[in-house]
C-alpha cells in the first residue's frame, strides 16, 4: 500500500475514534451545554481527519506500523511456503531468498500471482481514492458555483435608503465593518448568504415586518461573523477526502443541523422571551416564503428544514445560558478531546534516510558510541547510505554463523550502515543505524543489526 494511502486510512481511523466519542457525548450533552460549543467542537475531529500531524509515538501509528510490518513479511515470505521446493533457507545464503521468490517456474507460480495482484491491488488503491475524492469535490464545487449563478442571474439590488440604512445599523450593532451587500430573488426559498470573497445577503422578498427584516439580517450577518461558509466547505472537503467512511457523512449531517442552532443561540443571547417569540415567529414565516431553488451545501439559510424547525424553535424559548459547572466541563471536555486528537496520532512516512551524513551527524555517532573506537578512523567512510542490491536480503541480529533473522529488506531500499565487521563465516558484514530502517519494522529489542555487505550498493 503507498504511503498516502497509509496516512489517509491512519487519518480515517484516527477521526473516526474521535467522531464515536462525540456522537457518544452527545448523550451526556443533551441540552446542559450549549449548541454553538457542540458545534466547535466537531472541529476537532475535522482536523484530525484532515491534517496529518502526529507525535512519534502514537497510538494510531504504532498500530499501523505493525500492520505494516505484518503485512511486508508475510508478503515476502508466503512465496517461500508456497514454493514448496525450501520452506526455509540456508543459514548463511541470504541470496536463496531472492532465487526463490523469483523462480516463476516452481511449483508455486499460482501463488507468485496472487501475491503479485494483492501486492499491485494495495500499491495503485491510491489512484481510485483520488479519482473518487476528486470527482466529488469538482462535482461539489460545480453545484455550488451554478447555484451563485442561477441566483445572481435573477438577483435584484435593493435599493431603498430605508432598508439599506437598517441593513448597515444592524451590521454595526453585531461588529461587522465588512460591507456586505443585499438583494432580492423570489426564487430562492428563504434569506440566505452568498459569496466568499464578496458576500452577499439574498432575500425572496423585503415585503416583511420591520423586526422580522432586522431579525432576519442578524441570522445572515451572524453566520458571515462565524465564518460558517468556511467551516462549511471545510467539512465538505473533508467528507470528499474520506468519502469511504460512513461516520463522515453522519457528522457532516451532525455539524449542518448544529451550525443552524449555534446560530439562534448568538442572536438570542441578549434578546428577553417577547424577542425570542419574535425571532422565532421569523423562522416560522421564512419558511416557503420564496420560491423552490434551494442547495444547503452552497449557502447558509435561515430557515430552509422544517424537520428541524421545531426543535429550533423548543431551544429558543427554553433558552438558558450554561451554568459555571457545565462551562467548565465543556472547558475539560475540549482539552480531552484536543489532547486526544493528538495522542491518538496517524501514520507518518518520514525517510529518515540521508543522501549524506554531514559533519555534525558523524560526530554526533561518535560521541553516543554508536561507532567503535576502532572503526573512528573510517569516519571519512563510515556512516553512509547504501541500497540494499538486486536481492531481497535479510536483516540479521548477529554476524557470522549465529544469528535471528529480524527482518527483511526488498530490493532499494535504503539504510545507513555504521561501520564494517568480520563474521565468523570470513563474510564482511555491516552494522546498520536501526533509525535508518523503515517505520514497520520493529527491532527495538535488538541491540545490533546486520546485513552482508554483498547485498548493498553504496552511493
Amino acid at each position: 500500500m503507498s504511503n498516502l494511502m497509509k496516512i489517509v486510512i491512519s487519518l480515517s481511523f484516527s477521526g473516526s475514534i474521535l467522531a464515536v466519542l462525540m456522537f457518544g457525548l452527545k448523550f451526556f450533552f443533551r441540552n446542559r451545554v450549549s449548541k454553538r460549543w457542540q458545534y466547535y467542537l466537531w472541529l476537532i475531529v475535522v482536523l484530525r481527519l484532515l491534517l496529518p500531524f502526529s507525535p512519534r509515538t502514537s497510538f494510531v501509528g504504532t498500530m499501523f506500523s505493525k500492520i505494516d510490518s505484518i503485512t511486508t513479511q508475510s508478503t515476502l515470505t508466503e512465496p517461500l511456503q508456497q514454493a514448496g521446493t525450501i520452506t526455509q533457507p540456508a543459514v548463511n545464503d541470504d541470496g536463496m531468498v531472492y532465487e526463490l521468490m523469483h523462480d516463476k517456474d516452481s511449483t508455486g507460480g499460482s501463488g507468485f500471482l496472487s501475491s503479485d495482484i494483492f501486492k499491485f491491488g494495495l500499491e495503485n488503491m491510491w489512484y481510485v481514492w483520488f479519482m473518487i475524492a476528486g470527482f466529488m469535490l469538482v462535482r461539489k464545487v460545480t453545484i455550488y458555483q451554478s447555484f451563485v449563478r442561477y441566483v445572481k442571474a435573477g438577483k435584484t439590488e435593493v435599493s431603498d435608503p430605508v432598508l439599506l440604512n437598517r441593513l448597515a445599523q444592524v451590521a454595526e450593532n453585531a461588529g461587522i465593518k465588512r460591507q456586505v451587500e443585499l438583494y432580492t430573488n423570489n426564487l430562492v426559498s428563504s434569506p440566505l448568504l452568498i459569496g466568499f470573497l464578496h458576500p452577499c445577503i439574498v432575500l425572496p422578498t423585503t415585503d416583511m415586518a420591520e423586526e422580522a427584516f432586522d431579525y432576519t439580517i442578524l441570522h445572515e450577518l451572524t453566520h458571515f461573523k462565524h465564518g460558517d461558509m468556511f467551516y462549511k466547505w471545510l467539512v465538505q472537503l473533508t467528507v470528499c477526502l474520506h468519502w469511504f467512511n460512513p461516520l463522515v457523512y453522519f457528522m457532516c449531517r451532525d455539524i449542518g443541523r448544529l451550525c443552524e442552532f449555534a446560530c439562534d443561540e448568538a442572536v438570542i443571547k441578549y434578546l428577553d422571551k417577547d424577542g425570542r417569540q419574535k425571532y422565532g415567529d421569523t423562522l416560522i414565516n421564512s419558511l416557503g416564503i420564496g420560491g423552490t431553488y434551494k442547495n444547503s451545501l452552497a449557502s447558509v439559510t435561515l430557515s430552509e428544514n422544517g424537520i428541524i424547525l421545531k426543535e429550533r424553535m423548543e431551544r429558543i424559548m427554553d433558552y438558558k445560558r450554561m451554568s459555571k459547572k457545565s462551562t467548565i466541563a465543556m472547558i475539560l471536555v475540549t482539552i480531552f478531546l484536543g489532547v486526544g486528537a493528538v495522542m491518538i496520532g496517524a501514520y507518518l512516512y518520514t525517510d529518515r534516510n540521508a543522501d549524506s551524513i554531514n559533519a555534525e551527524k558523524l560526530e554526533a555517532y561518535a560521541e553516543e558510541n554508536r561507532i567503535s573506537s576502532d572503526m573512528q578512523e573510517q569516519l571519512p567512510e563510515f556512516p553512509q547510505t547504501v541500497y540494499v542490491g538486486d536481492r531481497v536480503c535479510r536483516i540479521r541480529a548477529g554476524a557470522g554463523e549465529e544469528f535471528d533473522v529480524v527482518g527483511l529488506l526488498a530490493e532499494g531500499e535504503e539504510l545507513i550502515i555504521l561501520e564494517a565487521a568480520e563474521g565468523k563465516d570470513d563474510q564482511m558484514w555491516y552494522r546498520i543505524d536501526k533509525e535508518s530502517l523503515t517505520e514497520d519494522m520493529d527491532v527495538s529489542s535488538v541491540e545490533d543489526c546486520y546485513i552482508r555487505s554483498d547485498l548493498v550498493l553504496d552511493n
